[in-house]
């Protein structure tokens, strides 16, 4: 059986944090308009999600660390076929969306 750290209540939580961050302080809902998001994933100090507009990439997932810095993570999904694009550790939360923005060309708010 896996322990989880954070209870569910906790990790939507986190979620909401990240994707505000990702977004620049902006609600996280215009961050699934501006990038097409379909599907978005959290669990025990992560969240993912799948985007489009993007030719390199189409999952994004960040990570949180018990240092409370971030890792990033780029994959590109073609089919059955799940290659890593990018990683980024030891980030802060106001490095997300900088991040973001050089390795996929795409904003993430208005």
């Amino acid at each position: 059986m896996v322990t989880e750290r954070y209870t569910k209540e906790e990790q939507t939580a986190m979620a909401q944090v990240m994707l505000s961050q990702l977004a620049g302080g902006h609600n996280s809902r215009i961050l699934g308009l501006m990038l097409g998001v379909r599907t978005f994933a959290s669990g025990d100090g992560f969240v993912q999600f799948k985007f489009k507009g993007c030719t390199r990439a189409n999952i994004c997932k960040i990570t949180l660390r018990d240092s409370d810095l971030y890792d990033f993570e780029l994959f590109r999904l073609r089919g059955a076929d799940l290659k890593p694009v990018c990683k980024h550790t030891g980030l802060y939360g106001d490095m997300l969306e900088s991040t973001f923005r050089r390795e996929t060309g795409l904003d993430t708010h208005l």
